[in-house]
């Protein structure tokens, strides 16, 4: 982005009127955006969904393991019966 905006700037003309252009409330703007959304990906962020996706995951896993083990349990239920 910023060799981007650096020519758009020098596009302008003379320096005066680029560094006018990037001091514009739209390019400022733009570059204050940019930076929120880089700042709220940052790797503190990313660790924290990591842990909540592991947690979220580990919770899956136990449910996946008892729906599992209820099928295993009714069905030697019913072999059972069929035994008797």
């Amino acid at each position: 982005m910023g060799i981007v905006l650096q020519q758009l700037a020098w596009a302008q003309g003379t320096e005066a009127l680029a560094l006018g252009w990037l001091s514009s409330a739209p390019i400022q703007q733009l570059l204050q955006k940019q930076g929120e959304e880089t700042l709220s990906t940052s790797l503190d962020v990313e660790r924290q969904f990591g842990q909540v996706k592991q947690w979220e995951m580990s919770k899956s896993t136990n449910v996946a393991t008892a729906s599992r083990n209820m099928i295993v349990v009714r069905f030697a239920n019913q072999r059972e019966q069929l035994v008797a």
